[in-house]
């Protein structure tokens, strides 16, 4: 917090996928006077095009969906799906498939628990594309693969990798109003 940090961005994964965000990690973070924003991505399977398919979004949300209710991710907050790669045209389609599945699958899991809103983490390409036809409430963009491109109305923007922050590497991100954050309780 004494270095103008106001929130921390983790993955909401399966506990046994590295990176997992616990709830007592969240408690801690929170207690700290910081907000969580919540992730997903199943490691760098999801760094190519074939993994993104309607049936991986369901599997994705519904486990993204469990890991949030444990940890106490509160209703109506976003969950950001990672699409970590450089996204062309033709992959759009994939990444629909993947988005269409998410949403549906968070939408049925709703009806049992808390409603996530969908969130999508990606280069200029993809949060654009998916904030456009809908597919994802939130958007968290990378300025990785953006050539340069910046959307005025992205929630979250990773400016810089590798930023020392109390002596381990970060990235730097920056909230452009709502980015969907939220205090465990």
């Amino acid at each position: 917090r004494g270095s103008g940090v106001t929130f921390v961005c983790r993955y909401v994964n399966p506990i046994w996928v590295s990176r997992g965000l616990t709830r007592e990690e969240g408690l801690s973070i929170s207690n700290a006077g910081l907000s969580v924003v919540a992730l997903y991505e199943w490691g760098a399977t999801s760094y190519s095009p074939s993994y993104f398919t309607r049936h991986q979004g369901q599997l994705d949300a519904e486990r993204a969906f469990a890991r949030a209710q444990q940890v106490g991710v509160p209703g109506g907050k976003p969950i950001y799906f990672a699409v970590d790669m450089d996204v062309s045209q033709k992959d759009l389609q994939a990444v629909d498939d993947y988005f269409d599945g998410v949403g549906e699958e968070l939408r049925s899991l709703a009806r049992s628990g808390p409603a996530y809103a969908v969130g999508a983490y990606g280069g200029y390409l993809t949060v654009a594309h998916l904030r456009e036809t809908g597919r994802a409430t939130y958007v968290f963009q990378t300025y990785a693969w953006s050539q340069g491109r910046v959307l005025q109305d992205a929630n979250l923007y990773q400016e810089q990798n590798d930023v020392r922050i109390c002596g381990f590497p970060n990235d730097r991100d920056i909230s452009h109003g709502d980015g969907g954050g939220f205090k465990v309780a």
